[in-house]
């Protein structure tokens, strides 16, 4: 019985590491034509996957790409957003609407309450 649960659990994480390099090669796909080169930094499967030391990407960001059918140019704005500014906004939110000129540093609604409670 020993023998076979270790095969199964050497079979799930066989599964996993196929499950995240189709992920990442449908990701190149889709956002880069199949252009790119890409690996797993450190040969962490599942870790943080670098498309040619251009665009590195997280197993949850990749499944959001394709699942929302993320285009290049829509990744390519999230991206380019999130170096132009210093705050950072995920993925996740950013498809919800979540944009930079919505927060403002100096957090405009502690300065709004205040001035109410005065």
């Amino acid at each position: 019985m020993k023998k076979n649960n270790n095969r199964t659990q050497v079979n799930a994480v066989q599964r996993f590491k196929d499950a995240c390099n189709d992920i990442a090669e449908a990701v190149n796909k889709q956002l880069f034509d199949g252009s790119r080169k890409w690996y797993w930094i450190g040969d962490d499967v599942g870790g943080a996957c670098d498309y040619e030391e251009a665009d590195i990407l997280n197993p949850d960001d990749m499944v959001r790409i394709i699942e929302n059918r993320t285009t290049y140019d829509e990744y390519a704005e999230w991206r380019d957003a999130n170096l132009d500014h210093a705050q950072y906004i995920n993925l996740k939110s950013w498809l919800m609407g979540a944009r930079h000129e919505m927060f403002n540093k100096d957090n405009d609604y502690e300065d709004e309450t205040s001035e109410k409670d005065t």
